[in-house]
């Protein structure tokens, strides 16, 4: 059987008829691909670094050999690191802590997100941003995924780094507190 003989295989239904890819098909895809959130990922050495740190992408497409989309369902949390430099150095150092957003729900523009996504913690030049990356190190030594970490504890963690102060260290058991409360709220 050959590539095509077996995308008209999968493309019947269990009756045996075969699976129109009209203007409905079509229709409902996208608005299933409208309401996941974009990252674009660019690699340009020397010049622009944008990555994934954490987050689970129910897709990834190559754009070219620079860039790629990661997309996001509604409420999945990410954390996306950028890095911008010159020949004379380090111009933008940035790491943020993201929660995709729903159609209709209130988002934040940021460059390289798309549609934009609600901003949990953003930590911005060199100093901030190793403090961050140590946090999330914490963290998952603690054997806590972090996007599944309580949104409310990366809000916190966002107003303490903005004051200056220490962040309190994440641990196993607030985290397992956390997923026992969720049970309960709706």
């Amino acid at each position: 059987m050959d590539n095509g003989d077996v995308a008209s295989a999968l493309s019947r239904s269990a009756k045996g008829s075969v699976a129109k890819d009209g203007p409905k098909d079509r229709t409902a895809k996208d608005r299933a691909m409208q309401s996941l959130t974009r990252v674009r990922l660019i690699f340009i050495r020397d010049q622009t670094n944008v990555w994934l740190r954490f987050g689970h992408a129910v897709k990834e497409r190559i754009v070219d050999s620079q860039r790629r989309d990661a997309y996001f369902t509604p409420h999945a949390v990410l954390g996306c690191i950028t890095w911008r430099g010159t020949p004379h150095g380090t111009t933008l150092w940035r790491a943020e802590v993201l929660r995709a957003v729903a159609i209709g729900e209130r988002a934040s523009q940021i460059s390289n997100v798309d549609p934009g996504a609600e901003i949990l913690l953003r930590a911005s030049g060199p100093s901030k941003v190793h403090v961050l990356l140590a946090l999330f190190d914490r963290i998952e030594a603690a054997g806590v995924q972090l996007n599944a970490v309580s949104q409310d504890y990366w809000r916190c963690a966002h107003n303490r780094l903005a004051a200056n102060q220490d962040i309190d260290a994440l641990t196993a058991d607030a985290h397992r507190a956390f997923q026992a409360r969720r049970k309960w709220l709706p």
